[in-house]
Formats: structure tokens, C-alpha cells, sequence
């Protein structure tokens, strides 16, 4: 009887260590879990936020300053005459618009190269001098509609025109001035006004 009484006693003390020690691997398991959880919850707020790139700014090219090499960029396919070239003769401007009320480019070429181009500050053009040099230099460079052979002509081409406009300028010479050649019906008023500044009428 007591044998059996002190076999049950053991039973017990074996049961109570077991109920001890998985007690402990819980509190364990437990508290390691909880010490990893705020880690995670800190590298995920740590992770860096990224936002969308803004255009580059200050590449717009100005139209009073630049030289013909970086007017050349603005460039439209089968323009005739050369876009830098009519912009470079017509300087300086006040803004946008002045390059259609100067006549050195259409509204149409506008709508094109408005968002790549600037005119900056008054103050940042050329002097009076350095635009006289410039647009003496342009002048050198027009084209006599009286003397000039149809190669010639031909640099005063626009997209489209039929039949050739040198040949219809070639064909009703000679010009005594521009609204001549609207009126010998050689040009029209609209063509004249995109190419008047290329063309002169003085004899060689």
C-alpha cells in the first residue's frame, strides 16, 4: 500500500515538471515572438518613399541669344528657308508672338517650337551694335530675285508651294520692289510674308 501510494506521488512530480517546463518554451516562444514583431514593423516604415521625376528644367533654347548652331536644333523637316536663319535675322524679341509679328516664322512654326524655345529678359539680348553686326551679316546673305540663278532661288522653296516658286519668280522678272512680285502674280501676299526678309532687289 505504500509502495503504490509513493509510485503515484512520482506519477504526480513527473506530470508537475513537464506542465513547468512546457510553461516556460511558451513564455518563451512568446516573448521572442514578441521582440521580433516591432523590428519588422520598423524596417517596413524605414522603407524610403519615392516620388515621380520632374521634367528638366532650363533646356529651352532663347531665341535672342542663341547662337545659329543652337537655333539649327529647332529645325523643322522641309522647311525652306532656314528656320534659324529667318530668327537670327529678325532679333530681338519681346515674346513669342513677336516672332509672327516679325515675320520671322509662321503661326503654324510656332505652334511647333513654342514649348522649346524661350525669350528671356529684355536685358540678356544682344546690344544694339551686336544685333546691327547681326542682321548687316543676315542681309549679306539674301537672295537678289533679279539676279539669282534658279539654284538660288530654290533655297527660297516652302513645303507644298506648286507649281516651283522660283520658277514663278524666275518667270515674271524683273522687280523694281516685294509687292512687285505679288503683283506681276508671281508670289502670293502669304508667301511674301515668310520669305521677304531672304530676298532683296538691288543690282550687283
Amino acid at each position: 500500500m505504500t509502495q503504490l501510494k509513493l509510485s503515484r506521488l512520482s506519477l504526480l512530480g513527473v506530470f508537475a515538471c513537464l506542465a513547468i517546463v512546457s510553461g516556460c518554451s511558451d513564455s518563451s516562444t512568446s516573448s521572442v515572438s514578441s521582440s521580433t514583431a516591432p523590428s519588422a514593423t520598423v524596417s517596413s516604415s524605414a522603407a524610403p518613399k519615392t516620388e515621380p521625376s520632374k521634367p528638366a528644367q532650363g533646356n529651352k533654347i532663347n531665341v535672342n541669344t542663341a547662337p545659329i548652331a543652337e537655333l539649327d536644333k529647332l529645325e523643322l523637316p522641309g522647311t525652306k528657308p532656314s528656320l534659324s536663319e529667318r530668327i537670327q535675322g529678325a532679333r530681338p524679341y519681346k515674346d513669342a508672338k513677336d516672332l509672327v509679328s516679325k515675320k520671322a516664322i509662321s503661326e503654324e512654326e510656332l505652334k511647333l517650337i513654342e514649348n522649346l524655345i524661350t525669350v528671356g529678359d529684355v536685358a540678356a539680348t544682344p546690344s544694339p551694335a551686336a544685333t546691327t553686326a547681326a542682321n548687316s551679316k543676315a542681309n549679306s546673305k539674301k537672295i537678289n530675285v533679279n539676279t539669282a540663278p534658279i539654284a538660288e532661288l530654290d533655297k527660297l522653296e516652302l513645303p507644298g508651294t506648286k507649281p516651283s516658286l522660283s520658277e514663278r519668280i524666275q518667270g515674271a522678272r524683273p522687280y523694281k520692289d516685294a509687292k512687285e512680285l505679288v503683283s506681276k502674280k508671281a508670289i502670293s501676299e502669304d508667301e511674301l510674308k515668310l520669305i521677304e526678309n531672304l530676298i532683296t532687289f538691288e543690282e550687283k
